[in-house]
């Protein structure tokens, strides 16, 4: 073989070649045990081997055809033009070879010729015997090579000499029935037994996943792209590497709700993210390195905290309020997170848990109104369940903390719910009813003014609110800058005491 000659198409075309080019081979060699009969049915099936083989086959032919061989026909010309040569050299080397010439005869003469013709003839007689056994024997193998083989119905161009015309073809049906191809099974002979082994099916290249993800979370293109995109992504069947999830995360972090395209969009992308654990135990993991991050957090904590804040999952919630409780003053990115409304249930829950466990840890006081600020702008569902939370409860704290909660909506049901409390509720409960009523939108409290009467809680509400009906009260009280601006700006901890000034028809200075 040469550089030129392609490297043999199946790992049998060895066994093939020991077997039915070389003949038997010795133990050492690997290949005997592999049995006759099996390299036989090999032989059959595969196209590959039976092209080494005949290729071979070619090689030896031509090779033994360079051989220096000499037909009957040619031994006697052969001989006399040697005859000839040895003769007219025959005086001279004698006389150089001997010392007295007188010695030289033609009886001597020609003895000395006689031996080199005799030994070339016998060196052609047996060159010619080793050509003629050689051809014999590559005849015997091809016959039997050909009789192992059935008729195929292929055409016997290329085929040893002895499988063309002299090898009857089968009469049976599988004649008929073209070979089947090489590249379709690997055969394995191991322990002179044949086994065949289907290749595992190609599957198809799958989209690329962080590609598809950046389509996602370009807001220059179309919706109908986006979308299209999104159908294309398929939960993972192990997690994501560190990169991939980082760009999920970043595009799940950074969708909004500007159009109702981009709220469908960003529901879908939560709905396939709720359905992915192995995405949701990554993010578990990246909130932990949040929460034990020092420090300003990184775009990655806030990125995994939006994300986490909008899904809704249980376990999630958890790690959230974990992470609230060991950096108190990331609530308001948790707030911000809940505004577009991604996330339909649970919202106004997880901020009441967050400000309730920050109470009992000691962060932030009872009567802080501070946590007011993370319900402003949130979506009416986030104050409908704030209402069911302030019906359902039976702590007198959680109680001021939902009626706090509720000064940040709107509509006229929560107004009238802040107005029963009012009315009806104990002292902090009352107090805090009332707190909340003055940061509800001024347009709401217009009409209230008229219905004050003797509600002292009501009057100091609507003055706190700012309402031009109230500049004559205030006049009345006769409160100086120091306490305008308590009134307007005191904590809710002071309120009780400014409510205070508004008891009776008129108020005095309690100092």
């Amino acid at each position: 073989m040469n550089r030129t000659t392609p490297s043999p198409d199946c790992p049998r075309s060895d066994a093939v070649l020991a077997r039915f080019l070389d003949g038997d081979v010795d133990d050492g060699s690997g290949f005997a045990l592999v049995d006759d009969a099996t390299l036989r049915a090999h032989l059959q099936d595969c196209a590959a081997c039976r092209r080494q083989l005949q290729r071979a086959r070619r090689l030896d032919a031509v090779l033994a055809a360079r051989v220096g061989t000499a037909g009957r026909g040619e031994l006697d010309p052969l001989a006399q033009r040697w005859f000839a040569a040895v003769t007219a050299a025959t005086p001279a080397t004698v006389a150089a070879a001997t010392v007295a010439p007188a010695t030289v005869t033609p009886a001597n003469v020609a003895r000395v010729a006689v031996w080199p013709a005799a030994a070339l003839l016998v060196l052609a007689v047996l060159a010619a015997w080793s050509t003629w056994a050689f051809a014999a024997a590559e005849r015997r193998a091809a016959a039997e090579v050909c009789a192992s083989l059935p008729a195929t119905g292929l055409p016997d161009t290329g085929l040893p000499a002895g499988c063309r015309s002299d090898v009857p073809a089968a009469p049976t049906a599988a004649a008929a029935v073209p070979l089947r191809q090489a590249s379709v099974t690997d055969i394995e002979v191991a322990g002179g037994t044949l086994r065949r082994r289907s290749r595992p099916p190609v599957e198809a290249p799958a989209p690329d996943r962080r590609l598809a993800w950046r389509t996602i979370g370009d807001r220059s293109a179309p919706t109908e792209q986006r979308l299209a995109a999104l159908a294309q992504v398929t939960p993972p069947r192990a997690p994501l590497p560190t990169h991939a999830f980082l760009d999920q995360l970043a595009v799940l972090a950074g969708l909004g709700d500007r159009g109702g395209g981009e709220r469908e969009l960003h529901g879908r992308c939560l709905a396939l993210v709720r359905g992915d654990a192995l995405f949701q135990q990554q993010l578990r993991s990246a909130l932990q390195l949040a929460e034990t991050r020092r420090g300003a957090p990184t775009d990655t904590d806030l990125a995994a905290l939006t994300v986490a804040a909008r899904l809704g999952v249980p376990t999630l919630d958890a790690a959230l309020v974990r992470l609230m409780r060991r950096h108190p003053e990331r609530p308001p990115v948790l707030a911000a997170a809940l505004r577009c409304g991604a996330r339909a249930v649970g919202a106004a829950d997880l901020l009441l848990d967050v400000w309730h466990d920050l109470v009992a840890r000691g962060e932030i006081a009872d009567t802080d109104a501070a946590p007011m600020a993370w319900f402003r702008h949130q979506p009416d569902h986030v104050f409908d369940e704030v209402a069911a939370a302030l019906a359902q409860t039976g702590s007198s704290p959680q109680r001021v903390r939902c009626l706090l909660a509720l000064g940040e909506a709107s509509g006229a049901p929560t107004l009238q719910l802040l107005l029963d409390w009012l009315q009806r509720g104990s002292f902090l409960e009352s107090h805090a009813a009332a707190f909340a009523l003055a940061h509800r939108p001024r347009h709401e409290l217009a009409d209230l003014a008229a219905q004050c009467q003797d509600d002292h809680l009501l009057r100091a509400a609507l003055a706190r609110a700012g309402l031009p009906a109230t500049v004559d009260w205030l006049a009345a009280l006769g409160l100086d800058a120091e306490a305008r601006a308590l009134l307007r700006h005191g904590s809710f901890a002071e309120f009780p005491r400014v409510a205070g000034w508004f008891r009776g028809t008129v108020a005095a200075l309690d100092d």
